[in-house]
């Protein structure tokens, strides 16, 4: 009978909740532990930081690492991290490698400096240098704004009226000022300005309403004739951020509003600013491209019933194929398909099924390719701010040529990057 009673015991001592508020003396005892309530807040913090990374998908790669080490180390009992092998001046790696936890071992990257690395190294993995590549002098822009945080903490250090760490503050502040001075001037320009957005919603509030995402005024003018009531300018190379979205919602004033974001990246903050947002319906489209989205508004009535109008869109997006034409500026290999630099690559979604030298020959190819899919009759070119109008006028013909049955049109985009955009329907 006492053997039971002691293995009772010793079950309960060794769970999680006895060690909570019960702790190891020096002599073996336990002792009442009256700092119990610090890893419970601590847990707790953990928990909402998962379902706001979860949920509600905010920063989820930022969020969710922390929230997974709060939940490790704050685990009664769990020995997963032992602050006291990291104090003093240097570190004794026997140790943290015979008596640390998890978490220990984990913490050495941190002092020895790894994972800085790492992540850079992440980052880069997850970014689309597609851009960046189909062309090379956006990298100016960047370029741009890192050379005036160098120059104004130059100028701050060389005066001599500021110490490093000020002239360092100065230079950062000066650039964001800067930027924030210029867009302000932007959208005061298109009578966007938070003061404008104010002056909108004092007026009644409209049925539905279509908030866009694109760049080039020649796709921004159509876009506007089709109903667009707000155009967010961006795409690739610059993707808004949940604010901007907000402040078209805005300014829109409308019960009902429908995002047409047409770039995957962009799909996220979307929809994070419609969850925000809580004065309208709003309703995020899956458009991933100008193309789509286009389909998307020229086959709707925005004056019907929101579901209908929501109905609508999805259904010709589902009806379109995107193509378009971009250049490659390096060697390389993607999914078997040797790429050179100066290459001109045909790409339909995310698949390329093109590759030549010339330009003219690419988005002839492109569209060849669109337009013998089965179904399809009408193709719409959306064509790109550095094609002259010689180059379309020879591409529009020799794809009238291949496919004289098909309705074709052409129509100036104004973008960057692509210098053609295909629609086919």
């Amino acid at each position: 009978m006492n053997e039971i009673i002691e293995s009772v015991k010793n079950f309960l001592t060794s769970t999680g909740v006895y060690k909570l508020f019960y702790q190891v003396g020096e002599n073996g005892e336990y002792i009442y532990n009256a700092n119990w309530w610090q890893p419970l807040l601590m847990l707790a913090i953990s928990g909402v930081l998962v379902y706001l990374a979860i949920a509600k998908k905010f920063e989820p790669l930022l969020l969710l690492p922390i929230a997974i080490g709060m939940l490790l180390t704050n685990l009664p009992g769990g020995g997963m991290f032992h602050l006291d092998l990291f104090i003093g001046e240097s570190i004794s790696f026997s140790e943290v490698l015979h008596h640390g936890g998890l978490l220990d071992l984990l913490y050495l990257g941190v002092k020895l400096g790894i994972y800085p690395c790492l992540i850079f190294i992440g980052i880069g993995a997850m970014t689309d240098f597609t851009p960046l590549i189909s062309n090379p002098k956006s990298l100016l822009i960047g370029a741009g704004a890192q050379f005036g945080v160098f120059v104004a903490f130059s100028g701050a250090l060389i005066s001599g009226m500021f110490t490093g760490n000020e002239a360092a503050a100065i230079g950062i502040i000066s650039v964001k000022i800067e930027n924030m001075s210029l867009q302000h001037t932007e959208l005061e320009a298109e009578g966007k300005a938070p003061d404008a957005a104010a002056r909108v919603e004092e007026k009644p509030k409209k049925k539905n309403a279509i908030v866009a995402v694109c760049m080039g005024d020649g796709i921004e003018g159509i876009y506007r004739d089709l109903g667009c009531d707000y155009i967010i300018r961006g795409g690739q190379t610059q993707n808004p951020s949940t604010n901007d979205f907000i402040e078209a919602f805005r300014s829109v004033n409308a019960e009902n509003i429908f995002v047409v974001p047409n770039n995957g990246n962009i799909l996220m903050a979307a929809e994070q600013a419609g969850e925000m947002y809580e004065d309208a319906n709003v309703i995020v489209l899956p458009s991933k491209n100008v193309g789509i989205g286009y389909a998307a508004l020229a086959a709707t009535d925005i004056t019907a019933e929101p579901d209908e109008v929501k109905a609508q869109m999805e259904d010709a997006m589902s009806r379109v194929t995107a193509g378009y034409v971009s250049s490659a500026i390096r060697d390389t290999q993607i999914e078997g398909v040797n790429i050179n630099n100066g290459d001109i690559m045909g790409i339909i979604g995310k698949e390329i099924v093109i590759v030549v030298d010339k330009q003219i020959s690419a988005a002839v190819a492109l569209a060849d390719a669109l337009l013998s899919r089965d179904g399809v009759f009408m193709l719409t070119a959306f064509v790109g701010e550095d094609v002259s109008e010689e180059e379309q006028a020879a591409v529009e013909e020799r794809i009238r040529a291949l496919h004289p049955a098909a309705e074709v049109y052409f129509a100036h985009g104004g973008q960057a990057i692509y210098p053609y955009i295909f629609v086919a329907e």
